[in-house]
């Protein structure tokens, strides 16, 4: 009786343990398991909400440009790619784009992408997205009349299909109008409502990319690949949300993480010595904005103080070299002014400015990883290497415009996407209300530069670049010109 006793007991206690065990097993809605991830990719939180694509941050935008395809893409050295269509022709003087739509390109559902399709997507994200993130939209022929009621779509606004091809027609030549329609918010979406509750919809969307949602939750996303897709490339991509860099880097090293972008900075050199690090060029930029009042630092205390914040960056620099690049009077990453002038900013900058009329200096930043980490590398610098004061305030971003009204301040350090000449303009709008609207329409973009720089009111620091710590047995790895990961090139 005690030996079958103790046999029932065994059996509980097994029955028990499996039924826990499984527990643990992923299944997807249809209730099979999921299939183990090829590749497990690390983000910083995976969001609910993905209906306005542009106020995602780039690397959830990432998850955008797995499960969907845009018109063309462009490569970090500014290619551009055939994606659903095969090639575009631009005539009549520039302002209409013939968009040739490839015939084996297909829904997560096997059904064939129509230029019907995309002018349906067009049609919604104009009625649905704000204005300023659709900006290239905002060119097209009718479009403010349809979204002022003056008509329908299909009656007032240039964009329409023939056959398979996809026709555009824009008010004004816009040179910049194909690398605007790479960015993420204008890949194919079908039921572009529906994504705002992605949690709730996700099973019955159809998707254009490569891979579509199988499942997901509050920290993890899996990804399948879509049966017409590229063999090629993973099947299988889990997307698991790290609250932060050292969590995600601390499980990149025990083979949970598979690829992780900007590991910590103190830890790239490791990295990059084992081999494991993917070193990218990005188009954040950082820059100081001087107080132009009178009672603010004259001019060449304004020349002493950014020698010495150039001097910051390029000593840590030379132990770092992954992390960043000095601006060397650059203010955007891809900036083509003359050797000659940049030969000379850079002059400017090392020379030995003097100034002590001031003991101490006041600098503003928003309170963020990034700042916090670069002014800690400032700080260090001037403490040890002069005998001013740096004397830092973070505050969050909503106080800033404040802090320049009040004036304050010394300097403000900030960071900014920029990569054109359009984007510096912003950068100006924001930390520069002098130069008016008015004055870039009608003065040289390199006089206005001129200005700024011998002003010394807005001058470039430097330019991060984007790290990817990726595993031995992954290849391919890179990003598009928006700084979003290439899934269809990763291969294991």
């Amino acid at each position: 009786m005690e030996i079958l006793k103790r046999i029932i007991i065994t059996i509980v206690i097994t029955i028990a343990t499996v039924v826990f065990l499984l527990g643990f097993i992923d299944k997807s809605n249809s209730g099979k398991e999921t299939e183990k991830a090829d590749i497990v990719y690390s983000i910083d939180d995976i969001p609910d909400d993905m209906r306005n694509i542009a106020s995602l941050s780039t690397r959830q935008q990432d998850i955008i440009c797995a499960v969907s395809k845009g018109l063309i893409e462009i490569d970090s050295q500014g290619k551009m790619m055939p994606a659903l269509a095969k090639s575009v022709d631009v005539t009549d003087n520039g302002i209409q784009y013939n968009f040739t739509i490839r015939d084996d390109v297909f829904w997560s559902d096997g059904k064939s992408i129509t230029a019907d399709d995309l002018v349906q997507f067009f049609r919604e994200i104009l009625t649905e997205e704000n204005e300023d993130d659709i900006e290239a939209l905002m060119n097209v022929y009718g479009a403010r009349s349809y979204l002022n009621n003056e008509g329908n779509f299909k009656e007032t606004v240039a964009i329409w299909a023939e056959g398979n091809n996809l026709i555009i027609r824009l008010n004004s030549i816009d040179d910049d109008f194909l690398v605007q329609l790479s960015k993420p918010q204008y890949r194919l979406r079908k039921n572009v409502l529906s994504w705002e509750f992605i949690n709730n919809n996700y099973t019955s969307l159809v998707y254009s990319g490569d891979y579509y949602i199988s499942s997901m939750d509050e920290n993890q996303i899996i990804l399948h690949r879509n049966e017409k897709s590229n063999t090629d490339i993973p099947k299988v991509l889990s997307i698991i949300e790290d609250k932060s860099e050292d969590i995600a880097l601390a499980a990149f090293e025990v083979g949970n993480r598979d690829i992780v972008v900007n590991p910590p900075r103190n830890q790239l050199q490791r990295l990059k010595e084992e081999g494991k690090l993917i070193t990218l060029p990005s188009n954040k930029a950082v820059y100081a904005s001087f107080n132009l009042e009178e009672c603010a630092i004259p001019i060449n205390g304004r020349k002493k103080v950014y020698s010495l914040l150039d001097s910051a960056i390029r000593n840590y620099i030379e132990n770092n070299e992954s992390s960043m690049i000095c601006a060397e009077g650059k203010y955007y990453r891809n900036e083509e002014s003359s050797a000659a002038k940049l030969q000379e900013r850079k002059v400017l900058t090392n020379v030995d400015n003097f100034w002590d009329d001031e003991e101490s200096i006041t600098l503003i930043a928003e309170n963020n990883v990034d700042n916090k980490e670069l002014i800690n590398i400032i700080s260090d610098w001037i403490e040890k290497n002069t005998s001013y004061t740096l004397v830092v305030k973070l505050v969050d971003k909503e106080d800033i415009e404040g802090i320049i009204d009040e004036g304050y301040y010394d300097l403000i350090v900030f960071n900014s996407e920029v990569n054109s000449e359009d984007d510096v303009y912003k950068v100006i709008d924001e930390y520069n209300e002098e130069l008016s609207i008015e004055t870039w329409q009608e003065d040289n973009y390199f006089n206005i530069e001129d200005n700024m720089f011998n002003s010394y009111s807005i001058l470039p620091i430097l330019f991060y670049n984007e790290n990817i710590a990726v595993n031995d047995n992954i290849t391919g790895v890179t990003l598009d010109c928006n700084g979003n990961i290439d899934f269809s090139a990763i291969r294991k």
